[in-house]
């Protein structure tokens, strides 16, 4: 398993990308798609920087965590930014 991982390059990480694309076009709500996109910029990346199967991991799952919010399921960031100007606690319940 190691020896498969250790032997991924950019194309793979564009194809994963544009499969889970794909995926996407079944209906999955839009997870996929930022799924997806988390792998294309990997695989962008790659092509440029080499990096180690460990770290190609990493970033993939930090893209995909930072681009998760997008998703819809994320942390709403403005409206805590707007609470924050409005002088309220952010602990406080949303009414």
């Amino acid at each position: 398993m190691i020896t498969l991982l250790e032997q991924m390059n950019f194309w793979h990480w564009i194809a994963f990308g544009l499969v889970l694309l794909l995926l996407e076009l079944l209906g999955t709500a839009g997870y996929l798609l930022w799924l997806g996109l988390s792998a294309l910029l990997v695989g962008a990346i790659l092509s440029a920087i080499p990096m180690s199967w460990s770290l190609q991991w990493l970033t993939f799952a930090v893209f995909s965590l930072f681009f998760l919010p997008g998703y819809g399921g994320g942390i709403n960031t403005r409206r805590i930014v707007l609470r924050i100007k409005a002088g309220h606690s952010t602990n406080e319940q949303s009414r």
